[in-house]
């Protein structure tokens, strides 16, 4: 993979605001599931796709 598709996957990735919100709430403490959920007012199992993606 080239810096170019590497890039455009990356920002494919973030081009989700929960994806991103998610990343800065982990960015200060590690974070449960649930309590992500609560804090992005979402379902625990749309965070855990989200985090499947991040991954």
């Amino acid at each position: 993979m080239n810096k170019t598709d590497q890039q455009a996957r990356i920002f494919k990735v973030l081009s989700t605001p929960s994806r991103v919100r998610i990343i800065e709430l982990l960015k200060d403490r590690s974070l449960c599931v649930n309590a992500l959920a609560r804090s992005l007012s979402i379902t625990p199992a749309a965070v855990s796709q989200h985090l499947r993606v991040l991954r």
